[in-house]
């Protein structure tokens, strides 16, 4: 079976089943989300993460990249989703023509001739499909042995820019504002990596350096803080360069953990206007999850939108299906028995919430698991 995206009488996108087109894409079935309705529905947004994994390679042939390129966005195009949040910077490392990082390992061992970004673009207006830059402003390193410049900090989880330091924040933003002005894309989209879990008193001196200025937060609101100017430098610098870029962040689904362990201030960033365009929490939960099933957890999230300028979008997992989700306690084999059915069942709930702008599924690879 597919899924099909058919249009209601109030203009919110409804799935139904459908059969299934065996021609989809250029390499078997992929489910569809078409809509059989004339009305216009392109302001929903029906979105599809594809990730540094999904787009690497190991040959410096640029008209075979093109080809993979082509077939992932055929595939897009032909299950009716309409916007890619493409990740262009993993680990401090570009898949793109860049002044401030190395190209990545994941193209030819960074040896590669050809611009990964300007194909994906390129392709992506063939298809009709909005590209946003997807990057992870502070990861560095899984490696804990990668060395840590006076720009970064190393915990036993890996290494990270530090958010305290105003030079790490330049740099930073230097990478966006080379992106928005380089590439024909239509946002920066940032996920769920802001300080890390196990930060501890990795960042002392930075915080004492605050302290010792004058600076009078507590650590965790100075933590908070840092991680908010970098946003709100990020939203300005694509606003002021065309108001019509979308900034978009996709946070933990655990509003908690998000504010009290990745000092993510999400109550600030859904209820004030000048974070974020589109918000897009990682509800990557079942209906059954013991800690936070899906319904519970989205209602949570409409309850933190408190400005009309901000849009909430919720992320799907995709990658579950045919999985055993060994955190959800008695409903951990919910996705393994009928998850492609999991995720069409979510989808249409979003669709009816009024409060939702629509949904992204991660990632590209499971398109063919939803079939």
């Amino acid at each position: 079976m597919i899924f099909t995206l058919c249009i209601s009488m109030c203009g919110i996108a409804v799935l139904k089943l459908l059969s299934v087109d065996a021609n989809a894409g250029s390499g078997g079935s992929v489910a569809t989300f078409a809509p059989s309705s004339s009305e216009d529905n392109s302001s929903v947004v029906r979105g599809i993460w594809i990730n540094y994994n999904e787009l690497s390679t190991t040959e410096n042939d640029e008209s075979k990249y093109r080809e993979k390129i082509d077939k992932m966005f055929a595939d897009i195009k032909k299950a009716d989703l309409n916007v890619a949040f493409v990740q262009v910077r993993a680990f401090n490392d570009a898949f793109y023509k860049s002044k401030y990082f190395s190209p990545t390992k994941y193209l030819c061992n960074g040896n590669v001739s050809f611009d990964a970004l300007e194909i994906i673009c390129d392709v992506a207006e063939k298809y009709d499909i909005s590209v946003h830059a997807w990057i992870n402003p502070y990861r560095v390193s899984y490696d804990t042995s990668t060395a840590a410049t006076e720009l970064m900090l190393k915990t036993s989880s890996g290494v990270f820019y530090d958010p305290g330091n105003a030079d790490a924040r330049s740099l930073i933003l230097n990478g966006v504002k080379e992106l928005i002005s380089n590439y024909d894309i239509d946002g920066i989209h940032i996920d769920d990596y802001f300080y890390p879990a196990d930060i501890g008193s990795t960042d002392a001196a930075s915080y004492a350096a605050y302290t010792d200025g004058g600076g009078t937060l507590a650590q965790g609101a100075w933590r908070r803080s840092n991680v908010n100017t970098l946003l709100r430098y990020i939203y300005e610098t694509l606003k002021s360069t065309d108001k019509d870029l979308i900034f978009s962040i996709s946070p933990s689904a655990d509003i908690d953990k998000n504010y009290s362990e990745y000092y993510a201030d999400v109550y600030s960033w859904c209820g004030n206007k000048g974070y974020a365009d589109w918000i897009i929490p990682q509800v990557y939960f079942g209906f059954q999850n013991q800690s936070l099933p899906f319904s519970s957890t989205v209602t949570a999230w409409e309850g933190l939108i408190k400005n009309s300028s901000v849009k909430l979008i919720i992320g799907l997992p995709g990658y579950k299906i045919g999985e055993v989700d060994e955190y959800a306690g008695t409903g951990k084999n919910e996705f393994l028995t009928d998850g492609a059915g999991i995720i069409k069942k979510q989808i249409d709930e979003i669709n009816k919430r009024k409060a939702c702008y629509g949904y992204s599924i991660y990632s590209y690879s499971s398109l063919e698991k939803m079939s």
